[in-house]
């Protein structure tokens, strides 16, 4: 599991990558992993984010 810490770079560096701040293989270098990792870990973060929508739409239908 990861350290808050750690989360808090893996947003941040996400975050930068999706504003058009890092490319794929600055935010893989600031990570310190390979740019597929970092692509990765993008993805895996862009379905969590669609999962808690989905959840937090869901929720306010009712």
């Amino acid at each position: 599991m990861q350290s808050s810490t750690s989360e808090q770079i893996t947003a941040a560096s996400s975050h930068a990558y999706y504003q058009g701040e890092l490319s794929l293989h600055e935010t893989a270098d600031v990570l310190g992993i390979s740019v597929a990792a970092a692509k990765s870990r993008i993805i895996r973060g862009r379905r969590k984010l669609r999962r808690v929508m989905e959840s937090y739409r869901s929720a306010m239908r009712r």
